[in-house]
């Protein structure tokens, strides 16, 4: 699909910050099940924090129409992309790991390629 084809839907995730993809639905959507399952991926094995990054990333692109992890090509301003699958799951455990003190993230020894 060529970049420039792309326009962004209620389930796709926005790579960006601010108020424009804060309040996109399908980030909102993808930060409920990221606070849902934070406290059991901090806790969780190697193994299981995989697993909670995939069911979270896997649930996004079953949706109908399926979401997309977006990102924009050329800056802000470029057109819309769609990112890796390993991307995607290294977005998702950032999200995953975000606004935990220290002390916690330290345990967290789980790498994807990053």
């Amino acid at each position: 699909m060529n970049p420039s084809d792309i326009t962004p839907h209620d389930h796709d995730v926005l790579s960006g910050r601010g108020n424009g993809s804060n309040l996109h639905p399908g980030n909102i959507r993808f930060r409920q099940l990221v606070n849902v399952a934070r406290e059991r991926y901090v806790s969780g094995s190697k193994e299981d924090k995989k697993k909670y990054v995939y069911c979270i990333v896997h649930h996004i692109s079953s949706l109908n129409p399926p979401g997309r992890f977006l990102e924009k090509l050329d800056g802000k301003d470029g057109p819309w992309s769609i990112m890796s699958e390993k991307d995607a799951r290294y977005k998702t455990r950032l999200a995953l790991r975000s606004g935990l003190p220290f002390q916690l993230l330290r345990t967290d020894n789980s790498h994807d390629g990053h």
